[in-house]
C-alpha cells in the first residue's frame, strides 16, 4: 500500500469528492481525519474506513472558523501524532449559473470566498507547523475547471478556485525548503455529486464525470510517487458534456 500508515485529513468528507477522497486514501493505507458540517455523514464515512482496515477520526467543524480549524488540527495531532497529508476538498456553495455580476449579492460572494478560499488557507495554515516540524508532508487543494477558466454565470466560484490556484503555487515555492509538496487537483468538468445532481437533476448523469475518476491521482499526489511535483495543476477527467452542451443544459 503507498500510504501505508500516513495520517491524512480531508475537509468536506461528508459526500462526493470528499467521501470518495477520503476512502481512496484509507485503501491505500492510511488513516483518515474526516471533517465537514455534517456530523451523522462523516461518521457514516468513518464506518466505512474502518471496515477497509484502517482508522478514522471524525471531526465536525467550519472550515472557515479559525478557532474550529485549530481544534480540528489538535485532535488529528493528538490522535495520530502527526499529519502527513491534508486535502482541501470544501467547497461551495455555487450560485445559480444564470446569475449576472450585477445581481450577485455581497453575502453569497462572501460565503464563496469563506469556504472555498479562507477555508484552504485556514487548513493550510493550522498544518504547516506540523509538517515543517516532521520535515515533509502533501497538501491538495481540491480545485475547478471555472478555476482555470472564467465561467460566465458563476463568478463568485470561478473567482475562487482562481485564487486556490494561486494559494497552491505561491505555497509550493514557499515551503519547498521544508520537503512540503502543495498541488491542485480539478475534476475535468461537471461532476455527479448529491450536491449537483440535486441542484440540476435534468442532467444527463450518465455523461458526468464519477467521483471515482480522481482516485489514481489522488494517490499519485499524496505518494512517493510523486516527488518533486510541486505548485502544478493536475484535471482528471474523462468523456463528459462539451462546453457548449453545458452552457445550454444549465442556462435553459
Amino acid at each position: 500500500m503507498k500510504l501505508k500508515d500516513k495520517a491524512a485529513i480531508v475537509t468536506g468528507a461528508g459526500r462526493g469528492l470528499g467521501k470518495e477522497i477520503a476512502c481512496t486514501l484509507a485503501e491505500a493505507g492510511a488513516d483518515v481525519v474526516l471533517v465537514a458540517r455534517t456530523h451523522d455523514e462523516i461518521k457514516a464515512v468513518g464506518a466505512e474506513i474502518t471496515n477497509l482496515g484502517r482508522k478514522a477520526l471524525v471531526v465536525s467543524a467550519d472550515v472557515s472558523a479559525e478557532k474550529q480549524v485549530s481544534q480540528m488540527m489538535e485532535k488529528a495531532v493528538a490522535q495520530f501524532g502527526r499529519v502527513d497529508i491534508l486535502v482541501n476538498n470544501a467547497g461551495g456553495p455555487l450560485q445559480s449559473y444564470r446569475t449576472r455580476v450585477q445581481d450577485l449579492t455581497l453575502s453569497h460572494w462572501q460565503a464563496v470566498f469563506d469556504v472555498n478560499v479562507t477555508g484552504t488557507f485556514l487548513c493550510c495554515q493550522a498544518v504547516l507547523p506540523h509538517m515543517m516540524k516532521q520535515k515533509g508532508g502533501v497538501i491538495l487543494n481540491i480545485s475547478s475547471g471555472m478555476g482555470q477558466r472564467g465561467h460566465a454565470g458563476n463568478t463568485a466560484y470561478s473567482a475562487a478556485k482562481f485564487a486556490v490556484e494561486g494559494l497552491s503555487q505561491a505555497m509550493a515555492l514557499e515551503f519547498s525548503p521544508w520537503n512540503i509538496r502543495v498541488n491542485a487537483l480539478s475534476p475535468g468538468g461537471l461532476t455527479a455529486t448529491p450536491g449537483m445532481i440535486r441542484q440540476h437533476p435534468d442532467l444527463p448523469v450518465d455523461r458526468m464525470l464519477a467521483p471515482k475518476i480522481i482516485r489514481e491521482v489522488v494517490v499519485y499526489l499524496a505518494s512517493d510517487d510523486s516527488i518533486g511535483v510541486t505548485g502544478q495543476s493536475f484535471t482528471a477527467t474523462t468523456w463528459n458534456l462539451d462546453q457548449v452542451e453545458i452552457h445550454a443544459l444549465l442556462n435553459r
